[in-house]
């Protein structure tokens, strides 16, 4: 008969010619059992005790004619009278028995050890290697299974030999425990291989775990049909072993995946899964974005997947400059100038940067776009009658109107702004009407202080002629030029009128015509601040304080002609006491020399 196990060439590791038997099985029928030829089978499940492999009268291995016989063909021994050594009901090594004879015979059930549905060759193979680790683990090792009454074997075996039938058992058994309650039964028996008393090896998954690892997780089990076991030693590993011990393992690189499993990473791991350079790292640990966590008896620095995450997360919504102007559709100057009104909020260096250049919080740029949404009608500029956002930038660059000013006034409700897209991308396809664009110039005046070129003329009530020489000769200033219109400070206008003095106002204070006062310049009697010549025309500009002062000490006929009724009889009293006038033409006097006649 051929067993279900046997797919191929058998090994003594699963079948051998020799076996054991069992006396009370012969006393019902004298035949060999198959399973008894398995060295995982070491008692009877039936009549609970261990089988025998030599006569108990001359310790000679039997053969399957002694069986048929029922009598050691050595010493006629009878074989069903031999007594045989009993297991306690329930125990782990019967159990384990009737488990195995059941895969054995096509009667799987993992329902007791909650294994998933694996092939019996690969569970017997696990068992197997379970057991070589088992044997490796010393006789003080606390996880060993050994029935009550059992002689106490050496469990502690280096050397290779054959094993006798008490020690396969406990070894076997033993081995049985880490597939109970399956995974939870293969983390308790690694648990307790970690502290067996053995001389380990230096460090590493080596240490902990010795010929387990070395041989059976990275040797003999890489088939497929082991990945449960594979599998559920990675989760222990990840669970229960510093990561130190395993980051720099051959476990890492015969499973990569690993590494996304745990909780600390090394520099090396945190500058690849942030995809950073080193000195990025120090950065963010200097700026205290970034802790450094150790282990004992490590002197590697490690960092929380947990705060790399968090920092990922973060960068997830910091855009570069670049990225910002593709999405908005602007130039990177207009994106520098939405920056600058607060329009996008730039992320700062403590809150922990990618690299040190600027970023934008991508909540600010959608932000933006919201509010912009609110005030922005959707319309096309069909007529092309509105002027596109760069191009009412470029008329009022002067007065520093950039693109992130103007979309402050549209969010203020200050000025309406059209789009023909509801997503209001790409935003340089943002216009405003002409009619807006005017009045924004009227708006703009009057928020900077501002007089016009008519308004400076009006205020200080002169002729384009001295408007134009003030301009000329430095007195007045444009304070900002639109186009063809000059805006000029409204306090430097008020200012200038309060110390300056114009021919105009001048002749009509000293009640004569404005041509005069140039001829008081011509001859002398008036200083002027500046005389430039404008379109063929002689235009004064005096002191007003300069000429208030000179009032003081000068009369002229018109004033003359007011302090007494008969201005010729003054004329002709002056003239006899040998007073003239200091200019003629028009007639200038000493004031106190004419006030002394008047006053006799």
């Amino acid at each position: 008969r051929k067993l279900p196990m046997l797919s191929g060439h058998s090994t003594r590791n699963y079948y051998t010619p020799r076996f054991a038997w069992c006396p009370d099985c012969l006393a019902e029928a004298r035949y060999v059992r198959l399973h008894w030829h398995i060295p995982f089978v070491t008692c009877c499940e039936v009549h609970s005790c261990w089988l025998l492999e030599e006569c108990p009268a001359c310790q000679m291995r039997l053969k399957e004619p002694d069986i048929l016989n029922g009598n050691c063909s050595g010493c006629q021994f009878c074989l069903e009278q031999a007594e045989s050594i009993p297991v306690p009901s329930g125990d782990w090594l019967l159990v384990m028995t009737a488990t195995i004879i059941g895969w054995l015979y096509g009667r799987m059930n993992t329902t007791l050890i909650g294994l998933p549905t694996v092939q019996t060759a690969a569970l017997l193979r696990v068992l197997q290697g379970l057991r070589s680790a088992v044997q490796r683990a010393g006789n003080e090792w606390d996880f060993h299974h050994v029935p009550i009454g059992t002689p106490v074997p050496n469990l502690d075996i280096v050397k290779q030999r054959y094993l006798t039938l008490f020690e396969r058992g406990c070894l076997y058994a033993t081995a049985f425990r880490a597939l109970l309650d399956w995974p939870y039964g293969f983390w308790a028996f690694l648990d307790a291989y970690r502290r067996r008393p053995v001389a380990k090896e230096e460090s590493g998954l080596r240490r902990e775990f010795g010929v387990l690892y070395i041989s059976w997780m990275m040797c003999f089990w890489k088939h497929p049909a082991f990945d449960f076991i594979q599998n559920a030693f990675n989760d222990y590993l990840v669970d229960q072993v510093p990561v130190y011990q395993i980051m720099d393992s051959s476990r890492i690189r015969a499973y990569p995946d690993l590494v996304d499993r745990f909780d600390y990473l090394d520099r090396k791991r945190a500058t690849a899964y942030l995809n950073i350079c080193i000195s990025s790292i120090h950065r963010l640990v200097t700026e205290k974005n970034l802790a450094i966590h150790h282990f004992e008896g490590d002197l590697d620095i490690w960092f929380a997947r947990e705060e790399l995450d968090r920092l990922k997360h973060k960068w997830r919504k910091h855009l570069t400059w670049p990225q910002v102007v593709q999405r908005l559709g602007v130039s990177l100057e207009a994106v520098q100038a939405l920056a600058e009104a607060g329009l996008l909020r730039v992320i700062p260096i403590e809150e922990g940067i990618k690299e040190q250049k600027t970023y934008i919080d991508e909540d600010s740029v959608r932000a933006l776009v919201d509010e912009l949404q609110k005030h922005t009608v959707i319309q096309a500029n069909n007529d092309h009658g509105g002027a596109l956002l760069r191009d009412v930038c470029v008329r009022y660059a002067s007065v520093k109107m950039n693109t992130g000013e103007l979309l402050k006034r549209v969010l203020a409700g200050k000025l309406l702004a059209h789009h023909p897209q509801r997503t209001l991308f790409p935003l340089r396809a943002l216009w405003f009407a002409a009619e807006d664009v005017k009045n924004l110039d009227d708006v703009i005046k009057e928020e900077n202080g501002w007089f016009t070129k008519s308004e400076a003329k009006a205020y200080l009530n002169v002729g384009w002629p001295v408007i134009t020489h003030l301009i000329e000769a430095g007195f007045l200033c444009p304070a900002m030029k639109m186009g063809q219109k000059l805006f000029f400070c409204r306090a430097d206008v008020q200012a200038l009128g309060k110390r300056l003095i114009f021919a105009g106002e001048m002749a009509r204070f000293l009640g004569m015509p404005a041509y005069l006062i140039n001829q008081l310049v011509c001859k002398g009697a008036l200083q002027a601040v500046s005389k430039p010549t404008t379109r063929g025309k002689s235009c004064y500009i005096f002191d007003r304080d300069y000429f208030a002062a000179w009032c003081q000490e000068h009369i002229l006929t018109p004033e003359m002609r007011t302090l007494t009724p008969n201005l010729k009889a003054l004329q002709r009293r002056l003239k006899a006491k040998g007073i003239g006038p200091i200019v003629k033409f028009p007639n200038v006097y000493c004031r106190k020399e004419v006030m002394g006649v008047i006053n006799q």
